[in-house]
């Protein structure tokens, strides 16, 4: 399985594609310059189970490193990833 990602000057998406429907997705913003929100983490639930979801937490969060962005993980999910995570803990706002 391979994450894509796609932005625009607003956001962007983290994608696994699937036959048919999306396996996995990860919705950001990028409110301020310097600051990348995590909206959403989904994962097809015939896919669950498999860190599929923190997969993409962390391909956000190495993006996020090399645009030197701070995430602010919004989804409940990504949070709970992110603070459970010494490694993800130097791009996590606050």
């Amino acid at each position: 399985m391979f994450i894509e990602h796609r932005e625009d000057n607003k956001g962007g998406i983290f994608y696994i594609s699937g036959e048919g429907s999306p396996i996995a997705e990860l919705t950001y913003k990028k409110p301020e310059d310097n600051h990348l929100l995590i909206e959403h983490v989904e994962v097809n639930p015939q896919h669950r189970q498999q860190g599929i979801g923190e997969k993409m937490v962390r391909a956000a969060a190495e993006y996020a490193r090399k645009k030197q962005l701070k995430v602010t993980p919004r989804c409940y999910f990504a949070r709970v990833v992110m603070r459970e995570n010494e490694d993800l803990q130097d791009v996590l706002n606050g």
